[in-house]
């Protein structure tokens, strides 16, 4: 008889929509009983963007009179394919942020004086999964959440939902995205993400302009994944004060009939000018997705230096024929030993929001933070205080080491 899984009975649709990497996602596979012995359930699961990328794993069932077993099978793909990816600071796409995996089991079983044999696979799901976890969920197996699945406007991958612009910095801000959302048919290439839109408005919320891309038709982008499209030129135009911008997926698996939007992300410029060198920090926030903050108060930085030291010789050399070679400063009795130094900076934001506090979470805990492009740094500690709290506004210090040590010369 066929193996089955239950993916959570009762919930519609449950293949439909993204799922994080990191939640608890299970199945219960069962085979109806029979007369079999060593029952086993066979478990291949696939990265569908990358189908050289497989794992085969056999797990025993509870008993041979009761043939269940639960597994966790997307556990090996968090690092066989998921991965935070820096990928560029122009338009890209980032193929290990967001993908689709299938996921097969068949049987592997005997009877009395008969070995175990494989029956092959008996069921087929693709499930679709970004880079990261769903925050404040502790109780639902398999959860996801409305806004990836069945709710509208649909989520972005992006915690920060108003973003601060200083217009006379050239940084890039991407915004990611994920091509394809398995709710709706797919249009080409496996996708159905279709245009990314930007409104101006001016300081009295009056529309100035709309403009819509197409992001399909953009080289750069393609394949299912995380399309990343900047953002910072979003507020342009004469009286322009701030922006909305919100992508688009295709509904009807035709070019662009019916569409639906995404949640709006608002870009604003910063009021106060940069006045000091302006220091930006880049990490993958818990749903994969690209985030940003600028530090523009005055930095401090600084080098600090370990040094160990061995003792190498009495300092003198009982092979000298002249006197003068007795002693030499190039043979002395210490020498320095596992010393190491590195870079390290104090960053200072100006005021900002409770908004860009709470992006701000994840990058305190997170390995994968990037300076200004191109300096990997490691965030050492943080601490904030509260400057006005009638304003809600706060400043933020924290203390960066650049990751790579530097080296030490001979």
């Amino acid at each position: 008889m066929a193996v089955t899984v239950d993916w959570n009975t009762g919930v519609a649709d449950r293949t439909k929509g993204i799922f994080g990497i990191y939640n608890r996602f299970v199945g219960l596979m069962s085979i109806p009983s029979a007369a079999k012995e060593k029952v086993q359930f066979r478990i291949r699961v696939t990265a569908i963007e990358d189908t050289s990328i497989t794992y085969i794993k056999d797990v025993n069932a509870i008993s041979d009179a009761n043939f269940y077993a639960t597994v966790n099978p997307v556990v090996s793909m968090r690092e066989l394919f998921f991965e935070s990816e820096y990928t560029g600071f122009s338009e890209n796409t980032s193929l290990r942020s967001y993908g689709g995996i299938k996921i097969e089991v068949g049987e592997v079983s005997g009877t009395t004086g008969v070995a175990p044999t494989f029956k092959g696979y008996d069921t087929d799901d693709t499930f679709y999964f970004y880079n990261g976890y769903d925050l404040n969920n502790y109780a639902e197996l398999n959860y996801r959440d409305p806004l990836w699945y069945n709710t509208t406007p649909h989520k972005l991958p992006k915690v920060k939902k108003t973003i601060y612009i200083a217009d006379e910095i050239s940084y890039v801000e991407l915004l990611s995205m994920p091509s394809y959302l398995n709710i709706y048919p797919v249009i080409s290439g496996g996708t159905n993400l279709k245009n990314i839109v930007f409104k101006t408005y001016d300081s009295s919320g009056t529309l100035l302009g709309t403009s819509t891309i197409d992001l399909r038709s953009r080289p750069d982008l393609s394949g299912v994944g995380y399309w990343n499209f900047p953002i910072q030129n979003a507020v342009s135009g004469v009286g322009a004060e701030y922006a909305e911008v919100f992508c688009q997926w295709a509904t009807d698996g035709e070019e662009a009939i019916a569409l639906v939007d995404s949640e709006i992300i608002t870009v604003r410029k910063r009021e106060c000018h940069i006045k000091d060198e302006l220091y930006r920090l880049r990490w993958i926030n818990h749903m994969g997705g690209e985030e940003y903050q600028d530090f523009a108060l005055k930095h401090d930085k600084s080098i600090q230096v370990k040094r160990g030291k061995k003792i190498a010789s009495t300092g003198i050399n009982y092979s000298a024929t002249t006197f003068s070679d007795i002693s030499n400063i190039n043979n002395p009795s210490l020498l320095e030993y596992g010393t190491t130094y590195y870079t390290k900076y104090k960053l200072r934001t100006n005021f900002i929001t409770q908004g860009e506090i709470d992006a701000m979470r994840e990058l305190f805990v997170n390995k994968n933070v990037i300076m200004n492009d191109s300096i990997p740094v490691i965030v050492e500690d943080s601490s904030y205080k509260i400057v006005e709290v009638k304003d809600g506004l706060k400043k933020v210090e924290i203390n960066v080491r650049v990751a790579n040590f530097e080296p030490n010369q001979v």
